[in-house]
């Protein structure tokens, strides 16, 4: 099999999401999308299958890995060995092993700011365009304004999903939504102690810029 076809370990192939998206790149190399031969998909599940594994790293939610690792085998007969570290634990991990020369993980998915902030700037990203070959996505008329949309300038980070996080919610059993007219209501003294928020420190949903004000 073609180098340009393999699910290698040798290259890291990272994908990571935008701010309200998902990305996932699987970054072994190859042929520009625009030139991928009919027979590519085929031969890259090929390949896949005689590697044995795809190693995944995703969101830690049982719905999720139940959806990609039994959909994904079903669908092509090759197992998933699904990581759900999260994010900044990923990047921590990923770091290692490359210091070490190990390239184990296939595919990263992920919200915006491990990848974009983390991955890319440490340049462990390919390319996504060579990789896609399957043709349900080379097909640009299946995506919204007819062209795949990227965080970077590089295309090393596919944005496949889109959609608005609330960064404010509230239990309308125990407040009326009136109450809260600006974000100077939640400095009301009567609030204090009826607050819950999710780190900011920590990288993923809840820790986006607009979480910090």
């Amino acid at each position: 099999m073609a180098d340009h076809f393999r699910l290698g370990r040798r290259r890291f192939l990272a994908g990571a999401t935008a701010a309200s998206t998902v990305t996932i790149p699987l970054a072994f190399g190859g042929r520009r999308m625009a030139d991928a031969q009919p027979n590519a998909f085929a031969s890259l599940i090929a390949a896949a299958k005689r590697e044995g594994t795809v190693v995944v790293d995703g969101p830690p939610i049982d719905a999720t890995r139940e959806a990609l690792t039994r959909g994904f085998e079903k669908a092509y007969g090759i197992p998933v060995a699904y990581v759900s570290s999260g994010s900044s634990q990923s990047a921590a991990r990923v770091r290692a092993e490359r210091a070490a020369g190990k390239y184990l993980l296939d595919v990263f998915i992920s919200g915006s700011d491990t990848p974009t902030m983390t991955f890319l700037p440490n340049g462990w990203l390919d390319r996504v365009e060579p990789i896609l070959v399957a043709p349900d996505v080379i097909d640009r008329r299946k995506w919204k304004d007819g062209h795949l949309l990227y965080e970077d300038d590089q295309h090393t980070i596919l944005r496949v999903l889109q959609f608005v996080t609330p960064e404010l919610a509230v239990n309308t059993k125990l407040v009326k939504p009136s109450e809260i007219k600006t974000w100077k209501s939640l400095l009301d003294p009567k609030w204090q102690g009826k607050i819950i928020a999710k780190d900011p420190s920590i990288s993923g949903a809840g820790a986006s810029l607009t979480s910090y004000f």
